[in-house]
């Protein structure tokens, strides 16, 4: 039997964040992909094609939320299930994000165990 793992792209401006997360899914069986900006986001999901992206909001280059409404207006990876991961905590910063197309919204910092509890929902 052949196991195909789960693809996760994690997108952060913060090197140790994306790291963090790195090492957590991949010791947990998934397969994980990073970029640091808005415009790599979307050039690694259109190339890789993530189950799931666990997004920042705040990016160089391009905001999070343009990334999530960009993959959700294309028909290639309008699919891929997106979770916002961000600092940002006002009810309107959620419901922005699900706005532009987010299936959820995780609250920085991440507890590890929530992080993997969304992650497992949403591939």
């Amino acid at each position: 039997m052949i196991f195909f793992k789960k693809r996760i792209l994690v997108v952060d401006d913060e090197p140790a964040i994306c790291a963090n997360l790195q090492a957590l899914l991949e010791a947990s069986g998934y397969k994980v992909f990073t970029a640091a900006n808005g415009v790599e986001a979307l050039d690694v999901a259109r190339r890789k094609k993530p189950h799931l992206i666990l997004l920042d909001v705040k990016l160089p280059m391009m905001s999070g939320l343009d990334v999530c409404r960009n993959l959700k207006q294309d028909r290639a990876t309008r699919s891929i299930r997106i979770v916002m991961l961000t600092a940002l905590g006002m009810l309107s910063d959620v419901q922005h994000a699900v706005q532009c197309g987010a299936d959820d919204y995780l609250h920085k910092p991440a507890d590890p165990a929530k992080v993997l509890e969304k992650v497992r929902q949403y591939t």
